[in-house]
């Protein structure tokens, strides 16, 4: 019976089916009203240290209770991490201007050189080093690494942060467990798909640079390809944090669970987040003070060792 109907009513269906579809894509094709749907993947520069570097920030923001801020603090907070102003100084006047100004003699007395030995080759070490010093190429390339990473680690929280009622909003919980679900992803895949498990556990990942192509070229074949594959993950690990936009996930969120999610107010926590900022600053002025102290101390050792 199909068959029969199918001889005389099938062919003309699916001629008229295959001309509605060229009809279809030809007017689609010359539409000019049509709106871009593809988003460009832009490359993601952030590096791993840099993401660390966020992750341990979110970690005491929780160790502290706080359950969100505002974006610009965070922003303003990296800006100091990273030593925004110093490093576009650099940039601009090819050298870093004094924090408290021109200090008038002292500033010229500590670029004077005091030579201990007139021997010839300490005289040539001294020399060698002075010309290392003029060589500003390391903190060039320094600076701009700098600044481009707090340019990435902008976009991060910018893509991280929600938006409520006109306030740009970043959850310090929800951050931190995002980054730390992205980031335990290689080993539960490994665990997962049983990529040899008990090799990596008992692998022995001696203290080099990974980045430095020449020390993992020393390392045996194995170790070489775990190297490998984890540079690959990093790689991979920050183009996914770059583009995960937390509030668009959020808005989608809303649209199939119906009910009223709310976010901790910043305003809520800014007693704590002027505390904690507060301890901060006191630990790292205690222990500037406490390197100064011991150069000092070591400078007078030197001191009374060579009278």
């Amino acid at each position: 019976m199909n068959n029969l109907l199918f001889i005389p009513f099938g062919v003309p269906i699916l001629f008229f089916d295959f001309l509605v579809d060229l009809l279809y894509f030809w007017r689609n094709n010359f539409r000019v009203d049509l709106q871009e749907i593809i988003i460009p993947k832009d490359k993601s520069y952030v590096s791993h240290s840099s993401i660390k570097e966020l992750l341990a920030v979110g970690e005491k923001y929780i160790e502290n209770k706080i359950k969100s801020t505002s974006t610009s603090l965070f922003v303003r907070q990296f800006r100091r991490r990273f030593d925004v102003n110093r490093n576009i100084q650099f940039l601009i006047f090819g050298q870093f201007v004094p924090r408290g100004g021109s200090k008038g003699d002292a500033d010229i007395k500590s670029r004077q050189t005091t030579y201990k030995s007139l021997r010839t080759q300490d005289l040539e070490k001294v020399r060698q080093e002075e010309i290392q010093s003029l060589d500003d190429t390391e903190q060039l390339a320094n600076s701009k690494h700098m600044l481009q990473q707090f340019n990435q680690m902008k976009k991060i929280l910018m893509n991280f942060s929600f938006k409520d009622k006109g306030k740009v909003i970043l959850s310090t919980e929800i951050n931190w467990d995002v980054i730390d679900e992205l980031r335990k992803e290689r080993k539960i895949i490994m665990v997962l798909r049983d990529l040899n498990i008990d090799e990596y556990i008992f692998l022995d990942l001696p203290e080099i640079d990974i980045y430095d192509a020449a020390a993992v070229k020393e390392t045996p074949l194995p170790l070489q390809l775990c190297i490998q594959e984890k540079l690959e993950w990093r790689e991979r690990f920050a183009q996914k944090i770059s583009i995960t936009r937390l509030d668009y996930m959020l808005k989608v969120l809303r649209i199939f669970w119906d009910g009223k999610q709310t976010i901790s107010k910043p305003e809520a926590f800014r007693g704590k987040i002027k505390r904690m900022l507060k301890d901060e600053r006191q630990q790292a002025s205690a222990a500037g003070g406490l390197k100064r102290g011991q150069s000092s101390s070591s400078l007078g050792s030197m001191a009374m060792t060579g009278s």
